[in-house]
C-alpha cells in the first residue's frame, strides 16, 4: 500500500523533526513512499529552518496564513492524492514507534472493511502512562452525556461504562474496534476517506474535524480499529488556548450534526430540567512537591492496579497508568503538561470495577517547586 504521511507544523519544528524522524529511521524507513509537511506559522526563520533540516524526501509547503489544521491537512492532500492507498496523520508532537506504522499498514491490507487503524499511545517517553481513548459525540454518546447533565445516576453509569472501555482497549492484546481515532496519529484509507466525503471538512479550524471524519466513516459503512502491537508517543499538553479552540469548533460540529428538530426538542425540554447536584469533593488532598507525587497503593491492590489522572472529578477523559506493587511516582513534568491548578486521580483495581469503590485524590498544583 503507497502511503503519504500529513504532518502540520505550528511553530514546532523540533518537535515535529523528530516526528518526521519516527518516519524515515529505523524498521518504518520504507513504510511511507511519501511525506508532505504544511507549515502554518507564517514565519520566515520557521520556514527556513524546516528546509535546511527536513529530510530530502519531505515535501514542505509553506502556508501564507495560517490555514487551520483541516485545511492544512486537505492542502497537503491535494499534492500527492493521484497515487496513494493510505495517509498518515501525524501530529508534531507524537511519533510512531519502531515498526508501527508497517503494521498499521498490513492490518489495513488485511481487513478490506477497516476504514482507519490506530496505534496504542503513550503520553511519555518511559511508555508507562496511557492517553485515553479517543471518544465522539455521536448521536446515543451525545445524548448520553446531555442527560447525564441532569441525572446523576447516568453520569455514574456513564462514568464506569468509560473506565471498563478505557481498561479493556489499554489491556488489548490484538486489534480492538473503537468508536473514533484521534486525527493525531491516524493511518486512514484513501478509499474510505473518498467515500465518506473527503479528508476535513474545513468549516473546522482545529478539533472536532477528526470527529466529524470518524462520523463520516462510520456512516459511509467504514470499521475504525485500534492495534495495540503498533505504539505512538504523544506529548500531549493542556492549555487554556486549548479549552478556546475546542470551544469555537463545538458550534460547528453541533449545527453540522445536532440541528434538527428532535435535538431542537430535547434542547427546549432539558432547559426545565434541573441539573444534577455537583459531585462531592471531599478526596485525600495530594500537594505536587519536587520532582513528583508518590502514592501508596493499598495491600489489596499490590497485584494489579489502575491510575487514573483527569482535568476533571468525572474522568471523562482520563489518562491511565496500569501497574503492580506497593507504590506508584507521578512525575511533576507530565502532571504539569496539563496545564490546570488541580488534577484528579483516581486509585483502583485493574479490571472492570464500580469507580465508587476506588480511591480518590485531589492534586493540587499551584506549588511550582523543584527541578520537576
Amino acid at each position: 500500500m503507497k502511503c503519504l504521511a500529513i504532518l502540520v507544523n505550528y511553530h514546532s519544528a523540533d518537535l515535529l523533526l523528530q516526528a518526521v524522524g519516527s518516519l524515515v529511521n529505523g524498521p518504518d524507513a520504507g513504510a511511507c513512499d511519501r511525506i508532505c509537511v504544511l507549515d502554518n506559522s507564517v514565519c520566515a526563520l520557521e520556514a527556513q529552518r524546516l528546509r535546511l533540516q527536513l529530510p530530502p524526501k519531505v515535501l514542505l509547503v509553506v502556508a501564507e496564513r495560517n490555514l487551520g489544521f483541516a485545511a492544512a491537512c486537505n492542502l497537503a492532500l491535494t499534492q500527492h492524492q493521484s497515487d496513494v492507498d493510505c495517509v498518515l496523520l501525524l501530529n508534531p508532537d507524537a511519533r510512531l514507534l519502531p515498526g508501527a506504522l508497517a503494521r498499521m499498514k498490513a492490518t489495513l491490507a488485511s481487513q478490506p472493511k477497516v476504514g482507519a487503524v490506530g496505534p496504542l499511545v503513550f503520553w511519555d517517553d518511559a511508555q508507562r502512562f496511557m492517553l485515553p481513548p479517543s471518544t465522539a459525540p455521536y448521536p446515543a454518546a451525545h445524548l448520553l452525556g446531555r442527560l447525564g447533565l441532569h441525572w446523576a445516576g447516568l453520569r455514574r453509569w456513564r462514568n464506569w461504562r468509560w473506565r471498563a472501555q478505557a481498561l479493556a482497549l489499554w489491556q488489548a492484546q490484538q486489534a480492538q474496534p473503537v468508536a473514533a481515532l484521534s486525527g493525531g496519529h491516524v493511518l486512514l484509507r484513501y478509499k474510505a476517506i473518498q467515500s465518506a466525503g473527503g479528508l476535513f471538512d474545513p468549516a473546522f479550524f482545529m478539533y472536532w474535524e477528526d470527529s466529524d471524519l470518524m462520523r463520516r466513516l462510520h456512516l459511509a459503512g467504514w470499521k475504525l480499529i485500534c492495534d495495540p502491537k503498533a505504539k505512538a508517543i504523544h506529548a500531549y499538553e493542556h492549555s487554556e488556548q486549548k479549552n478556546a479552540l475546542l470551544a469555537n469548533g463545538w458550534p460547528v460540529y453541533e449545527r453540522k450534526h445536532f440541528s434538527a428538530w428532535p435535538w431542537r426538542w430535547l434542547d427546549a425540554l432539558l432547559r426545565h430540567c434541573p441539573s444534577a447536584p455537583p459531585q462531592p469533593i471531599n478526596w485525600t488532598r495530594l500537594d505536587l512537591r519536587g520532582e513528583g507525587v508518590r502514592i501508596e497503593i493499598p495491600p489489596h491492590l499490590h497485584t494489579g492496579w489502575l491510575l487514573e489522572i483527569a482535568l476533571t472529578p468525572d474522568f471523562l477523559p482520563a489518562c491511565g497508568q496500569l501497574g503492580t506493587g506497593p507504590e506508584l511516582h507521578l512525575p511533576a513534568h507530565l502532571l504539569r503538561r496539563l496545564g490546570a491548578s488541580a488534577l484528579y486521580l483516581r486509585l483502583g483495581p485493574s479490571k472492570p470495577h464500580n469507580p465508587a469503590a476506588c480511591l480518590h485524590y485531589q492534586l493540587f498544583m499551584a506549588q511550582q517547586t523543584g527541578s520537576g
